[in-house]
């Protein structure tokens, strides 16, 4: 539903007066500096103030949406690591939240997260920590080991 709102946002010719309900309140969520405006027989940009109801505009047609990320806790529980996903504090494993179909991917003490490239390293059954898998690694024989502090979902809305 999301995307066929942008895409009507990038193809609107209306004034924003005459756009539905529903395309009036995504383009106050995504605000107004996103968008072209008709100005003097052409789209222009430029920082609007607010929308108004009598000018046309537009969604850029670079706009892409932002991932809106919900990040979860792993703690180290007596059943090895666990994840926290927020909502009331639910408890579940690692590798449970891997094959959840929000899942993203990790993040690290210094910020950085990975998604696709990580791979569990199993130091001993209750600890899992986590490795950053590039080609060079692989041709190498490198491994960098990494200890996750929080699992990355894309967030529902």
């Amino acid at each position: 539903m999301s995307t066929d709102l942008i895409k009507q946002l990038k193809d609107n010719e209306k004034p924003f007066g005459l756009m539905s309900e529903k395309m009036q309140e995504k383009a106050n969520e995504i605000g107004c500096t996103e968008f072209d405006y008709y100005g003097t027989c052409v789209w222009e940009s430029y920082p609007a103030g607010d929308f108004y109801n009598d000018q046309a505009c537009r969604l850029r047609p670079d706009y892409v949406e932002k991932l809106e990320i919900e990040e979860c806790e792993i703690r180290t529980t007596e059943l090895g690591n666990r994840v926290y996903t927020g909502d009331g504090e639910v408890e579940i494993g690692i590798q449970a939240a891997m094959r959840r179909r929000n899942f993203l991917g990790f993040k690290f003490e210094d910020g950085t997260w990975y998604g696709a490239s990580i791979m569990p390293v199993h130091r001993d059954y209750e600890q899992i920590s986590w490795a950053h898998i590039s080609v060079d690694d692989v041709v190498s024989g490198k491994v960098t080991i990494l200890d996750a502090t929080h699992v990355l979902f894309r967030r529902k809305k």
